[in-house]
């Protein structure tokens, strides 16, 4: 992901959702955490690397997927975003409160990713 630390202290890590309707469904995987101490605090964003385990493999089929960012303790952090939606449904990108059920919120913004893998055959 591209990250900008601008302090705080805590762990970051990366969740991948099943899509549900539209919206995150059940957890899949999880990354493992990164601690914020681990992440430059130099002006300008970075791609920030998450990996999975040494032994957790994920295999994701074709389809649709969401990740969401977490997080422990206080970070203060911006993830890079361009304004509008260049490419999936317009309400692809959810959000919602820490404490809240529902990813009922939507943005017309587009966050920056990239993934790194393997096809399957």
């Amino acid at each position: 992901m591209a990250l900008h630390k601008f302090g705080g202290e805590g762990w970051i890590w990366v969740d991948i959702f099943k899509d549900q309707d539209g919206k995150p469904g059940d957890i899949l995987h999880t990354t493992q955490m990164i601690s914020l101490d681990d992440i430059s605090g130099k002006p300008g964003y970075r791609w920030v690397d998450f990996k999975f385990g040494d032994k957790e493999k994920p295999v994701l089929m074709p389809g649709a997927y969401w990740i969401a960012l977490g997080f422990s303790g206080m970070p203060i952090m911006n993830w890079f975003y361009t304004y509008g939606k260049p490419v999936g449904p317009v309400y692809g990108t959810r959000y919602k409160s820490v404490f809240a059920q529902d990813w009922s919120g939507a943005l017309n913004y587009e966050f920056n990713y990239r993934v790194v893998g393997m096809t399957v055959k």
